[in-house]
């Protein structure tokens, strides 16, 4: 069986390595993975919200953890990914792609572009095939959605009295804390 693994909703900055999805596979006999199939199902009043296949620099499969052997890896540029928000987009699994039986994970990562047009677009990787089989998704967890942000600029009053300056005099004339 190939079941979802809750991962918490997050703002992401554009050109961002995310974790978009990590799925447990329990299975009683040896199992290989030829494929697998990634659809952004992120809820969007307007579609030009969701990220497009375009814009992503990559999809990259792992097995393990995060930095466990790479399962495929797919490139916009090279293969396309034009259809990840519509269709879905089929990645071909060739290397490392054998599973003995018991219990395994997959993770499935994302690197956007970065690009300041994307702010405001989400991504969730929900409908995911694995060799045809549907991904379970618990209630308990869903596809997380990840939301792009820009950088956050905050201007804070310090309550500085007003104060003669003098030429060469060194003063803090203002705190900006960028988040």
């Amino acid at each position: 069986s190939f079941t979802n693994v809750k991962l918490d909703d997050a703002f992401v900055f554009p050109g961002k390595l995310i974790l978009a999805q990590v799925i447990e596979i329990k299975t009683s006999e040896s199992l290989t993975i030829e494929e697998i199939v990634l659809k952004n199902t992120a809820t969007a009043s307007d579609p030009k919200t969701k990220i497009r296949g375009a814009d992503l620099e990559y999809i990259e499969i792992r097995r393990g953890s995060e930095t466990g052997q790479v399962l495929a890896k797919k490139e916009t540029n090279l293969e396309g990914l034009e259809n990840l928000e519509k269709e879905g987009v089929t990645i071909e699994v060739s290397d490392n792609n054998f599973f003995s039986e018991g219990t395994h994970r997959l993770y499935i990562l994302v690197k956007l572009k970065a690009d300041e047009n994307l702010i405001g677009k989400k991504l969730a990787l929900g409908d995911t095939e694995v060799i045809g089989a549907s991904v379970f998704y618990p209630t308990t967890a869903p596809a997380a959605t990840f939301t792009v942000v820009g950088p956050r600029v905050e201007f804070e009053d310090l309550g500085f009295t007003e104060a003669v300056v003098y030429r060469g005099q060194r003063f803090l004339a203002a705190r900006i804390l960028v988040d």
